[in-house]
């Protein structure tokens, strides 16, 4: 098996669904084992670097002459924050090492290829 192989063919996108160690509300950092929704079905090799985003938060239009409730609403994108490294791959799930993070990951953040 090469060290890293390349990822799946087309866009792989799955979501953290645990922390090892962790409460399923808990939050986790670098150097931290995950577990994400995505395996061998999906192509998911041992190796693959996949990055982490945070879902982006949704602003109210501050300039906007409707009241706050009924003002359009922009939902920013998805912030990348970290890398992740899998480094065991079942059918249906991965565990990985969390390479590199600015924030805190924890269950419900996305995953996919950079």
């Amino acid at each position: 098996l090469p060290i890293f192989p390349h990822p799946p063919a087309g866009k792989l996108e799955g979501k953290v669904i645990g922390l090892y160690d962790g409460l399923a509300t808990s939050e986790s950092g670098r150097n931290a084992i995950i577990s994400i929704n995505r395996g061998k079905r999906e192509g998911v090799e041992e190796g693959h670097v996949l990055a982490i985003y945070r879902a982006g938060t949704t602003v109210v239009d501050s300039e906007s002459k409707l009241s706050r409730d009924s003002a359009p609403t922009f939902s920013l994108p998805a912030e990348r924050f970290g890398l992740l490294m899998v480094f065991r791959v079942f059918d249906a799930v991965s565990y990985a090492l969390v390479m590199e993070s600015t924030r805190p990951v924890s269950p419900g953040d996305a995953v996919r290829t950079p």
